[in-house]
């Protein structure tokens, strides 16, 4: 991923789950929400940015959120931070692994929209001749983020207890793709893409992205329907750096996760589509073994009871893996696990 779209899609996870909670923001998912994709995506995520701030996960991270909301709201304003809705990525695993970030919100206010215009530009955006694409270089887009966090340190927002300064640091790659381009959908839809003519197909397509539609949807074993947080990945075949034990990438076609939550309780479901039924058995007994081992030198009890828990469903040639408990059993069974 280059390093705007490494910044962006940081930032778009962080605005849906440290900002404050809009009292009417409509948390309830009908259907399954924008695991939409166009025939090429391989892979997606996609968040109910509106569902993930009252959720226990966004409570729990708005408590501990430190200098990153602040960079947060002087990048794009606490005004739009505040209205974003949903936040879909998704991409190819081509050599290209062209990454398109779409963000829907309720931008429609004329002051809103002004200053979205307005942040766009300041970050870098310019529109191309005759086109409604904008584009801006990466350069541009760091001094933008360089110059955000030295407004921040000058009124001493962002330096931590010892004065220590806030740095970003983001792996150069020689591959990386310098411009990144913008399209405007509708009032409430930005297009971000490596690729002009991804977004140019957006802003010329009739069909709208409606995160709460069920059309086109990416096929995925787990429940996404209730889900505040999901994706899913294809495997190629040929993939030469898949293997999960003796399972090899010609043998596992897709794999998929989604996050929810449930009357105080958090549901992590992880599903893994098989080319047989009897693949698909032989990562079930995989996973026990697995899961019997860290039980037996895991010392969390609360931990074990989470593990303990795990359901399995298999479907023929799909495999769900089902964990669900409170959050306290989550956080033990990650220390766990690190």
């Amino acid at each position: 991923m280059n390093r705007f779209m490494s910044i962006a899609a940081a930032i778009g996870i962080n605005i849906g789950l440290m900002m404050p909670v809009d009292s009417q923001a409509n948390v309830d998912v009908t259907v399954k929400e924008s695991s939409q994709q166009s025939a090429q995506d391989d892979w997606y995520l996609h968040m109910d940015i509106a569902a993930l701030r009252k959720s226990l996960l966004g409570k729990k991270l708005e408590s501990e959120q430190s200098d990153g909301q602040k960079i947060i709201d002087e990048f794009f304003g606490k005004e739009l931070s505040e209205r974003v809705e949903y936040i879909s990525v998704r991409g190819q695993l081509d050599k290209d692994d062209t990454k398109t970030l779409l963000i829907q919100g309720k931008f429609d206010e004329p002051a809103l929209q002004k200053l979205l215009h307005s942040k766009m530009k300041d970050i870098g955006f310019k529109t191309l001749s005759n086109s409604k694409v904008l584009k801006a270089e990466e350069k541009d887009i760091e001094q933008y983020v360089e110059r955000t966090i030295k407004t921040l340190e000058e009124k001493k927002l962002i330096n931590s207890e010892d004065g220590e300064k806030v740095n970003i640091t983001i792996d150069k790659d020689d591959n990386d793709i310098s411009t990144i381009y913008l399209g405007y959908k509708s009032n409430n839809i930005l297009v971000f893409s490596e690729s002009a003519a991804v977004v140019e197909q957006w802003l010329t397509s009739s069909k709208q992205w409606q995160p709460q539609n069920n059309s086109q949807v990416f096929e995925v074993v787990v429940d996404i329907q209730k889900s505040l947080m999901h994706g899913g990945v294809n495997i190629d075949s040929d993939s030469q750096n898949f293997e999960f034990e003796s399972i090899s990438a010609s043998q596992l076609s897709q794999l998929s996760a989604t996050y929810s939550e449930n009357n105080g309780n958090i549901d992590i479901e992880v599903g893994l589509k098989t080319d047989s039924y009897e693949t698909a058995s032989q990562i079930e007994a995989v996973v026990r073994g697995l899961v019997a081992l860290k039980m037996l030198s895991s010392a969390a009890p609360e931990a074990n009871q989470l593990l303990r828990s795990m359901i399995f469903e298999r479907n023929n040639d799909s495999l769900r893996l089902v964990l669900s408990g409170p959050i306290q059993s989550f956080e033990a069974l990650s220390k766990e696990l690190d």
